[in-house]
């Protein structure tokens, strides 16, 4: 994916500019390097996973995406870590918000991410937007489910047949056939 494209559909998810301004421009690089062409963002933030996968466990950017949740870290001197959590692992999200920072909390599987010095004015909105596609991503491909006629549906369409039976359109064997269909006779 183009860089360009990174930075629009971050801009689309409402992403404050000073999360992916200058500090975390190589991020958002390296960002546009991993993400597949057919991924979106949905938020993204900044903040410092308590991890071993990510050595110091400082992270400059976060990101979900519609298919996982993204920890990226690139320093100058030291090249890059990056480490991710698939949607349909998460089993659950919680965050604790403070003055000027929070807290996230991934539950995955049997594995407990905690991200800290999560910018106060998105933790809450990061933290939704991860619950939102995690439920999204385990219902895709879901057919709605549509609701069972009322018995006011019932009564309604059996009084159409009745003036379709009475203007001679259908027979009263179909009128019959379909009047127990409707009321379950």
């Amino acid at each position: 994916m183009d860089l360009e494209t990174v930075e629009q559909q971050l801009k689309n998810a409402g992403v404050p500019k000073l999360v992916f301004s200058f500090s975390a421009k190589s991020e958002v690089k390296l960002l546009s390097k991993i993400m597949d062409d057919d991924e979106v963002i949905k938020y993204a933030t900044s903040g410092s996973l308590d991890s071993d996968d990510l050595g110091d466990g400082t992270v400059e950017l976060i990101v979900c995406t519609n298919k996982r949740v993204i920890f990226l870290s690139k320093r100058f001197l030291f090249g890059s870590n990056q480490s991710e959590v698939g949607l349909d692992s998460i089993t659950g999200v919680s965050f604790k918000k403070r003055i000027f920072e929070g807290d996230i909390s991934i539950a995955s599987g049997n594995q407990h991410l905690l991200v800290k010095k999560v910018r106060a004015d998105t933790v809450s909105t990061m933290a939704k937007a991860i619950k939102n596609a995690v439920a999204a991503y385990k219902n895709r491909g879901q057919s709605p489910v549509t609701a069972a006629p009322t018995e006011n549906d019932s009564l309604s369409k059996l009084r159409e047949l009745k003036g379709l039976l009475d203007d001679g359109i259908i027979t009263q064997a179909e009128f019959d056939a379909k009047k127990k269909q409707l009321l379950n006779l």
